[in-house]
C-alpha cells in the first residue's frame, strides 16, 4: 500500500527538480522516460491514494504560503542541507539536482 505512493512521491520530487533548473543537465530522452514513469506510477494508483496525495500536497502548498519570507527561505535551506548531506540520495531522482 505504502510502497506505490512512496514511490509516486519520489517521481515528483524528481519533477520538481527538473522544472527547477535540473532539466539543463540532462537528455531530452532522460526527462522523457522519468515523465513517462511518473505518469505511469500514478496511473497505477487507487483513486482514494491520489485523492490523498492530491489533499497532502495541497495543505503543504497552504502551509508554505502562511510562511513568512524569512521563514520560506530557511525552510528552503534546510531542504537543501538534507539534500546536500545525502549527495541528493533520498530525493528519488536520478542525475541532475538543483546546484
Amino acid at each position: 500500500f505504502a510502497a506505490p505512493i512512496v514511490r509516486v512521491l519520489f517521481l515528483l520530487v524528481a519533477c520538481l527538480a527538473l522544472a527547477g533548473g535540473a532539466s539543463a543537465q540532462i537528455g531530452d530522452e532522460e526527462r522523457q522516460r522519468i515523465r513517462e514513469e511518473m505518469r505511469e506510477h500514478w496511473r497505477q494508483l487507487a483513486p482514494e491514494d491520489k485523492q490523498r496525495i492530491r489533499q497532502e500536497h495541497r495543505e503543504r502548498r497552504e502551509s508554505r504560503q502562511q510562511m513568512s519570507p524569512d521563514e520560506r527561505s530557511r525552510f528552503r535551506e534546510e531542504l537543501r542541507g538534507r539534500r546536500d548531506a545525502t549527495g541528493g540520495q533520498n530525493f528519488g531522482h536520478r542525475g541532475g539536482g538543483r546546484h
